[in-house]
C-alpha cells in the first residue's frame, strides 16, 4: 500500500468518525425575516431578554431548551412572550479594542503634556492635539458600547426553536 493511499484512508476514516459523533443540539435561532442573517443560542449560552409581561431586562445562562419555552437561570420563559433579545456581537473584540483606543487617547494626551512641559511650549495643548486625544477616547467608548445589540422581535426578527428529539430530557413536567 502506498503512503498516499494510507493518508487518504486515514482522512476518510477520521471524517467518518467525526460525522458519526456529531449530534444536533436544541437551540434557539434569532432570524431576520427574508435574509440569511441569524444568531443561535445553545444551552449554557448567556441570553438577555425582555418579555411582554415585565418589559424589564432579565437573563442569564440558558439551562434547558424545550419546544415552546426556555429555562434561563431557573425561570421558564415562553418564546412567544419574548419581545427583545440583547446579544453581544462576536466579530471584533469590542471591549479590548475600545479600551485600547481609550488608553491610546489618554497616553497621547500625556505625551503631548510631557513634551509641552519639557519644551516650555505655550499653550501646551493645541486644538489638534485635544481633538485627536478626545477622538480616540470617545471612539473607544463608542466601540465598547457597540458591543451589545438589541433585537426587537416582530417585523424584522423572529425566534424559533430547533429541537433534536434524541437530546430531550426523559421526563419533563410543567409547573
Amino acid at each position: 500500500m502506498k503512503s498516499t493511499d494510507f493518508i487518504k484512508i486515514l482522512i476518510v476514516t477520521l471524517l467518518t468518525i467525526t460525522a458519526l459523533n456529531l449530534s444536533a443540539q436544541n437551540h434557539i435561532t434569532l432570524e431576520k425575516w427574508g435574509t440569511a442573517k441569524h444568531r443561535r443560542f445553545y444551552s449554557n449560552d448567556y441570553l438577555w431578554y425582555k418579555t411582554k409581561d415585565t418589559n424589564t431586562w432579565k437573563g442569564g445562562r440558558i439551562d434547558t431548551i424545550f419546544e415552546k419555552s426556555i429555562v434561563v437561570e431557573g425561570d421558564e420563559v415562553l418564546i412567544d412572550k419574548i419581545i427583545k433579545i440583547k446579544a453581544e456581537r462576536k466579530g471584533l473584540n469590542y471591549f479590548a479594542d475600545g479600551a485600547s483606543l481609550m488608553v491610546a487617547g489618554t497616553g497621547y494626551a500625556v505625551i503631548v503634556l510631557a513634551n509641552g512641559l519639557l519644551n516650555n511650549d505655550r499653550p501646551i495643548y493645541s486644538n489638534t492635539n485635544i481633538g485627536i486625544s478626545a477622538g480616540l477616547v470617545v471612539g473607544g467608548f463608542l466601540l465598547i458600547q457597540a458591543q451589545t445589540k438589541n433585537y426587537t422581535i416582530g417585523d424584522k426578527w423572529h425566534l424559533k426553536i430547533s429541537i433534536d428529539e434524541r437530546n430531550q430530557a426523559p421526563i419533563y413536567q410543567k409547573k
